[in-house]
């Protein structure tokens, strides 16, 4: 999707330059196109990546308003290759996603193989399929083998089992107490009486 510049500051005609240039502050351009702010004040502030417009080749060489600074990439995307690849990423992504407090169901294209990337960060607790699920990136991700097509993941918190089952003997030690405490003062009563 994106590609090396054909010489430096130059993009292939019709791709989309973008510009990384963090400790920069001031404007860049294309050289013929519309110029863009940046404000890469360090050590506050770093300059965000830039979008230039649509390069026309030589015509659009990158121009900035004060000396390049040390450290800038331009980076030159391809439209083209970006739809194709969504394109590509939509025909084999989940047909349907339900979620719910504890978890998530997605329906999947039949003969799904690869891993399926859920787009929640994998912390301990999720598990898919009954398995503790993987992790990629940073996000939940589950090996598919081609005859998934319904891929469910709950979430549990840690310690929440440990944590009811403690409480709940707590609770039965506190009624316990009480019963103890009620008995011989309901026996004295008892003894009064006759």
């Amino acid at each position: 999707m994106y590609e090396e510049p054909v010489t430096p500051g130059v993009c292939r005609s019709g791709t989309d330059p973008f510009l990384w240039a963090p400790e920069y502050s001031g404007s860049a351009t294309l050289a013929d196109g519309r110029p863009s702010r940046m404000n890469g004040t360090q050590p506050k502030n770093r300059a965000a990546l830039q979008p230039l417009g649509r390069s026309h080749g030589p015509s659009s060489q990158l121009v900035f308003d004060r000396q390049a600074p040390d450290r800038w990439t331009l980076g030159c995307l391809d439209r083209s290759k970006l739809t194709a690849a969504v394109a590509s990423l939509r025909a084999s992504a989940a047909t349907s996603v339900r979620v719910s407090d504890a978890g998530l169901t997605a329906t999947l294209p039949p003969g799904s193989t690869g891993t399926a990337v859920v787009a929640v960060p994998a912390v301990a607790g999720w598990s898919c399929e009954g398995r503790p699920a993987g992790s990629r990136l940073g996000l939940l991700a589950v090996p598919l083998d081609g005859r998934t097509t319904t891929l469910r993941c709950e979430f549990t918190p840690p310690g929440l089992l440990a944590g009811a089952g403690l409480a709940g003997a707590s609770a039965l030690v506190v009624a316990a107490l009480a019963v103890l405490r009620r008995r011989p003062e309901h026996l004295a009563g008892l003894k009064r009486r006759r």
